[in-house]
């Protein structure tokens, strides 16, 4: 997965792949570019169930961590599960994303799932 990232910085893990459709994700990486070109680092964003399962037992921030280590790079990592909630890391950015800050632009709360996947483009 790092490696793909280091070729196309959205990923998308076939078990996502409907609910994540093609006209999305081109919405999303214009949405990671703006932000990219403000922040002036990378954006990545996967979009992967990270279930209790998984390597990262579930933990976004634990998997996240692995990625940027991965892939090797500083930037805004972030993840999109199952339910279609983000959470996000800021490695080297030039700007204060403290959790609480990051958290508010990623919420999303009091919206169904379907609904979260529909405003992905405009959330990431």
């Amino acid at each position: 997965m790092a490696e793909g990232l280091a070729r196309d910085p959205l990923f998308v893990d076939m078990e996502l792949a409907d609910v994540v459709p093609v006209a999305a994700r081109t919405a999303i990486k214009a949405s990671m570019a703006r932000t990219s070109q403000a922040l002036g680092v990378p954006v990545y964003v996967i979009a992967i169930p990270n279930e209790m399962d998984s390597e990262s037992y579930g933990s976004d921030g634990t998997f996240l961590n692995a990625m940027r280590k991965h892939v090797g790079r500083d930037g805004l990592y972030l993840l999109i599960d199952g339910d279609a909630r983000l959470e996000g890391a800021a490695y080297g950015v030039p700007r204060d994303l403290s959790s609480g800050g990051l958290a508010f632009y990623l919420a999303g709360t009091g919206e169904d799932p379907e609904e979260r996947f529909a405003r992905l483009p405009e959330r990431v």
